[in-house]
């Protein structure tokens, strides 16, 4: 984990350092209004990507339905059963995005925005030493999100700004890797998460360096159906399905830095980390129009 950390830094301080054009992700860069352009009624489009990687997540429930000869049936975890879980077991989550956001000024310092994009991810949970179990993008889910940023100029260097966000991942394909069973019929996830972040920004010519607090946290749902081929006492042949439906959870408060360079009061790029947890980059082109 640490070196994840220290690779992201060090990419993140190559790119803020050379001022070269990439992307960003759904959670915005908090110095996207801070530029000369500051009236209200104008549109703006940015090309985002974003890596992220949240640790530390816990199992909420878990619900696990049969359909059997004899019957339906279903058991739930108990409390003591998700305790241990969470004490025995670890649980992730990575993410590579990469999408379009548009937004719209609607008043001097207050943004409305919402963005579209393709995500592959890894979910492992009952992680140990010598096991894990993985859910994998097959195919690139969709994703999307919301948010809305608002900036208080402090002086003509300093400003402060505020961000909420929302973000919702969809997908009922994808691939399962563990060793508990090999008769996995179907499987699928999805995510919602919200973030909630402050930061100060400081001008420096056309540099914009930002620091500042957020605190994120994250629901998702996975749901595995594995399915048995057997022979009946009567001899006919049946499919005991058994469905694994679990609800994880993660939150977390971490601190981030970012650097803009503004090309023009039309066009900028810019870059941000996250950290400790979660442990994210996060990339941008910027047009005003």
């Amino acid at each position: 984990m640490r070196k994840k950390i220290a690779v992201i830094l060090l990419v993140s301080c190559f790119l803020a350092i050379g001022s070269i054009a990439q992307t960003t992700l759904s959670d915005s860069n908090p110095t996207e209004i801070t530029q000369d352009k500051k009236v209200k009624g104008f549109f703006f489009i940015t090309p985002i990507y974003q890596y992220s990687y949240f640790d530390n997540i816990e199992l909420e429930s878990n619900t696990n339905y049969y359909t059997m000869p004899e019957g339906n049936s279903s058991d739930v975890f108990s409390e003591e059963d998700i305790s241990e879980y969470n004490n025995q077991f670890g649980t992730s989550y990575n993410s590579s995005m990469l999408g379009l956001k548009i937004g719209y000024q609607v008043l001097d310092g207050l943004g409305i925005s919402a963005y579209a994009g393709i995500n592959h991810f890894d979910f492992e949970s009952w992680k140990t030493e010598d096991n894990e179990q993985s859910l994998v993008t097959e195919y690139p889910s969709l994703t999307m999100g919301v948010y809305v940023d608002y900036e208080i100029k402090v002086n003509s260097f300093l400003s402060a700004l505020t961000f909420l966000s929302y973000n919702y991942t969809t997908t009922s394909s994808v691939l399962v890797e563990n060793k508990f069973s090999e008769n996995v019929a179907t499987s699928k996830i999805k995510t919602n998460s919200w973030e909630a972040n402050i930061a100060m920004v400081y001008r420096a010519g056309k540099f914009l360096p930002y620091a500042g607090v957020g605190f994120a946290q994250c629901f998702l749902n996975t749901v595995i159906q594995e399915e048995i081929q057997f022979t009946d006492e009567d001899g006919q042949p049946f499919t005991e399905k058994i469905e694994f439906d679990s609800h994880f959870k993660g939150q977390a408060f971490y601190g981030l830095i970012g650097m803009e360079y503004l090309f023009n009061k039309n066009f900028s790029v810019y870059t941000r980390v996250a950290f400790p947890n979660p442990a994210r980059l996060s990339l941008g082109i910027k047009f005003i129009i």
